[in-house]
């Protein structure tokens, strides 16, 4: 959605792109990648965000964690086998919460360090 939407936006000014597009990605992540932001993302993605659990907020809540599971145990699996030192991990936003969590239990000597920080 966000490359149909630039095209869009690109394709209707006249001039001067070059200015439009460093204006519209200046910036882009710093607020979404502060702890606070992170988690209120896990929230509203794991379904604990709500005062009255339903059975279907429930499945979603236990959907979501299985899910960050797996994408912990593939990540951590990769870059253990891994002969870099250093990797990089690009995942949505809403799963930092929960995959951190993950792999600092299950891969104790993987240093993680979130963008920003």
């Amino acid at each position: 959605m966000c490359h149909l939407l630039l095209s869009e936006i690109l394709l209707c000014l006249p001039i001067k792109r070059t200015a439009i597009v460093p204006a519209i990605f200046r910036g882009l992540g710093k607020h979404t990648n502060k702890r606070k932001s992170l988690e209120q993302l896990h929230m509203s993605s794991s379904f604990t965000y709500v005062t009255v659990k339903t059975e279907g907020c429930t499945e979603g809540e236990r959907y979501w964690n299985e899910r960050n599971m797996r994408m912990a145990r593939n990540i951590g699996e990769q870059v253990m086998d891994s002969d870099s030192e250093r990797n990089i991990v690009i995942v949505g936003a809403s799963h930092v919460i929960d995959l951190e969590k993950e792999l600092q239990t299950n891969y104790p000597d993987l240093k993680i360090v979130l963008a920003g920080e």
